[in-house]
């Protein structure tokens, strides 16, 4: 991504008649395929057109640096302080990306939408609260606002001078786990309660999930990622709204 132009011809769109919106997506930290095999979660219901997925793979599977590890592994997660030097430049990153994508959707940002699951969840958002072009939403899973206090005050991107506003309507979809230990959903919760009342963000849901730990359901390993289920709820409304806000072409 540092040089997108020279891996455009690569990641260029192959479906004739083009797609209705574009998907971009950051994996769990450490591990690039988390959703290999579950393609078809990704899929609009039959007649809503065609979703570009974009899958991006962060250098040695971490989005970011965490200055907290041996607090971390010590059993204090509801902190999870962030490195924000780390997060910033992964952000211009995917800003790059996603300038990219709008492109190919000719310049109707509101059909991008933004995913993660955990570390990557975070860094997705943080790429939603800073955007200065109106995207289409957030759906995050087992994951926390990249705002303080897990940010040092001073780089809070709720609370930066002239921040983008744009997106305060969007709706933000967060799925927390009941039995989640790294993320735990009080520390989700507390943190949405903050994207309200501080970010004057109007459309933020948390969905607590029962028996969901952050590596998944706890009884049952078999069973389809809980973040593409939850992707699958919301993502036809979000399109929806997209199609009101910005018509395909004729």
């Amino acid at each position: 991504l540092e040089d997108i132009a020279s891996v455009a011809p690569y990641i260029a769109p192959r479906l004739e008649g083009g797609h209705t919106c574009t998907l971009v997506c950051l994996h769990n930290m450490y591990c690039h395929t988390p959703w290999d095999g579950y393609e078809h979660l990704f899929a609009l219901p039959e007649g809503m057109g065609a979703v570009r997925v974009v899958m991006v793979l962060a250098p040695g599977g971490s989005w970011h640096d965490y200055p907290d590890v041996p607090s971390f592994c010590g059993g204090v997660p509801w902190m999870d302080i962030l490195d924000m030097d780390s997060m910033d430049k992964t952000d211009r990153l995917i800003e790059a990306l996603i300038e990219h994508e709008v492109g190919l959707l000719g310049g109707r940002s509101e059909r991008l939408i933004l995913m993660g699951c955990s570390q990557g969840g975070g860094q997705a958002l943080l790429r939603l609260l800073r955007a200065r072009q109106r995207l289409g939403g957030f759906v995050g899973s087992v994951c926390h606002a990249p705002t303080a206090p897990h940010a040092p005050a001073a780089r809070d991107p709720l609370t930066a001078l002239g921040r983008p506003e744009v997106n305060c309507d969007v709706p933000v979809r967060l799925l927390a786990g009941e039995v989640d230990v790294t993320f735990p959903a009080p520390m989700v919760l507390r943190d949405v309660q903050r994207l309200r009342e501080v970010g004057r963000f109007t459309d933020v849901k948390v969905t607590v999930q029962p028996g969901l730990l952050h590596e998944g359901p706890e009884d049952d390993d078999d069973a389809d990622p809980p973040e593409l289920l939850f992707l699958r709820r919301h993502l036809p409304g979000m399109v929806a709204v997209a199609e009101v806000l910005s018509p395909a072409s004729p």
